[in-house]
């Protein structure tokens, strides 16, 4: 208006000769202390600034929220959120069926017990019990048998049966530990064993002590007792998949791949992972989510008969897991499952048999395998949803803010679990962090300048 009225002011100076005091217009004095009146706000419209400067507004502020959380992602700050989240999610999918392909011979505590200590050496299982456990099984034609127990001692003398089988049958795994650190060298491989049927039982631990990898092979350590490069969990599947004629072979981007399945390695900054150990060749995980993973029976159901009638059923054709529950062994681990809902830890065997089923079902049902979008891909993720919160910013109304803010965490969410029952890990924590940081900053912004 004040512009105009100058503007006015000079074009009518030139009409003084012939029309006197064509320039006396009405002073306008503006009051320092109130907001300069424009033609939106005589209008009745909203002081804005223009359309081009709102979008720039919104993509720069969009960028910043955005380096900001992958910034705070990188530090690792984030790392414990996303796995507790990622733990939430695991627990939350729908429940699976028992693997039907597998059978788990569990020793438990009073399977111990009932052996004579001097027979087991410190083992969970006897030669005189394992013996007779495989021939119980042997005759119902399993596809494989593996021991994940150590047995790190000499078979005696008057079980000549047991080293037969151990050192002849193509179907018989077992297992060392190697260990890794400097006063641990990790357990011998039973004796007379051939490495082609050796295998490690050890576990990727996360930094809260939970088990959500998987290790397929690492190199052979020169300084353990264990000198084999491939997991005990990946000898059992290959096994199994070569009997049906299914071979595993390395792509040219050296990934393993079985059938027509790639496993892809896990990288160092994988998912919601930040510059972790990712040495051999790990892969994520994907528990089954049963209450059950595969059927299982007792060491003393077995050598009692008391299940003899169904024992072929049980066994023809399956992969036959032996391991042990006994918590006197200590071999239980902490697990998405049991993170969340405080329940007793998983026995490995358990895990191993997780472990199995997941290679199993990846090639032969096409159950999907975890993965995790490229570093761009998460970049794009993450800017997308402080996209949301700054939009979400330009509400007004506090509840209808609260609301829309609520409503697209939910959403968030949502995408995130349904993503993951198809083996996506998405990046749920650092994309919270840009929505409720976008709605902060431009609710921010808005009441500071109105015309943002």
């Amino acid at each position: 208006l004040y512009a105009s009225v100058r503007e006015a002011r000079e074009r009518l100076q030139r009409l003084e000769t012939e029309y006197p005091c064509a320039t006396w217009l009405p002073v306008i004095c503006q009051n320092p202390a109130t907001e300069p009146i424009s033609w939106q706000t005589l209008r009745g419209l909203k002081n804005t600034l223009p359309i081009s400067t709102q979008i720039q507004t919104i993509l720069l502020t969009s960028i910043l929220v955005t380096a900001s959380a992958i910034g705070v992602r990188s530090l690792g700050i984030l790392q414990p959120l996303e796995l507790t989240a990622f733990d939430y999610l695991m627990s939350w999918r729908p429940r699976e069926e028992p693997d039907p392909r597998l059978l788990i011979v569990t020793v438990t505590e009073k399977d111990v017990q009932n052996q004579n200590p001097q027979e087991r050496r410190g083992a969970s299982l006897s030669d005189r019990s394992l013996e007779k456990l495989l021939e119980k099984i042997q005759p119902h034609q399993p596809q494989v048998i593996g021991l994940d127990i150590y047995r790190d001692f000499p078979v005696e003398p008057k079980y000549a049966n047991l080293t037969t089988y151990m050192r002849q049958n193509q179907r018989f795994i077992a297992v060392c530990e190697v260990g890794g650190s400097e006063d641990h060298s990790g357990t011998r491989p039973p004796p007379g064993l051939p490495k082609s049927r050796l295998s490690f039982s050890d576990f990727p631990v996360d930094s809260d002590k939970v088990i959500r990898r998987q290790l397929l092979g690492m190199a052979v350590d020169p300084n353990s007792f264990c000198t084999t490069d491939t997991s005990f969990s990946f000898r059992v599947a290959h096994a199994y998949l070569a009997a049906r004629g299914i071979q595993f072979q390395q792509t040219p981007n050296e990934n393993f791949q079985i059938g027509n399945v790639v496993f892809k390695k896990l990288e160092t900054d994988a998912g919601g992972y930040q510059k972790i150990d990712a040495q051999g060749y790990q892969i994520m995980l994907n528990y089954r989510a049963s209450q059950v993973v595969a059927e299982q029976i007792t060491l003393s159901e077995i050598l009692s008969d008391r299940i003899s009638p169904q024992l072929p059923n049980l066994v023809k054709n399956r992969i036959v897991l032996i391991g042990t529950t006994a918590p006197s062994f200590k071999d239980y681990f902490p697990t998405p499952y049991t993170a969340i809902q405080a329940s007793q830890e998983m026995p490995g065997v358990i895990i191993q048999a997780h472990m199995v089923s997941q290679i199993l079902s990846a090639v032969l049902d096409r159950r999907p395998l975890l993965w995790w979008l490229p570093a761009w891909g998460e970049i794009i993720w993450i800017w997308s949803w402080s996209l949301v919160g700054i939009l979400t910013g330009y509400i007004r109304s506090l509840l209808r803010l609260a609301l829309a803010g609520s409503t697209a965490s939910i959403i968030l969410g949502g995408l995130c679990f349904a993503l993951l029952l198809k083996g996506g890990w998405m990046p749920l924590v650092p994309s919270a962090f840009a929505l409720v940081i976008g709605i902060a900053v431009m609710a921010y912004m808005k009441a500071e300048k109105p015309g943002v």
